[in-house]
């Protein structure tokens, strides 16, 4: 399973119908096998460089403040902050993708000129 089809999955359940007496729909997932690692994702393209600077240096200061921490409870929420870290990468890469796709196509195209007789000095007009 590929991470667009998990998301499609939790959006599913999460604009499902709340169950009878309830107001909205919570969904919580885990990785639990570790099957979507950001790097293994960033592999994947040749726009890796551009990103895993970045990705790396958010991860570790998640690290620094989760290994100085004392709390069972902040433990915790770091490591919901860093599943949300985790998607939110995700999503760049996604939006890179699409971006450096969309560059590609551009460059793909052929170019057109238009010529008249203000962008060509030698047109003799009439002719």
């Amino acid at each position: 399973m590929n991470l667009l089809e998990v998301k499609k999955i939790l959006e599913e359940i999460f604009n499902k119908e709340p169950v009878e007496g309830k107001k909205r729909n919570i969904v919580f997932w885990y990785d639990d096998e570790g099957e979507f690692k950001v790097k293994d994702e960033l592999e994947l393209y040749d726009f890796k460089d551009e990103l895993a600077g970045a990705f790396n240096n958010k991860f570790r200061d998640l690290l620094v403040r989760l290994d100085s921490s004392h709390n069972f409870y902040e433990a915790i929420a770091m490591k919901e902050e860093s599943d949300r870290l985790k998607m939110r990468c995700f999503e760049e890469i996604k939006k890179t993708a699409l971006e450096k796709s969309k560059e590609r196509d551009i460059e793909k195209q052929p170019v057109t000129t238009v010529f008249s007789h203000d962008n060509c000095p030698g047109f003799a007009q009439g002719v």
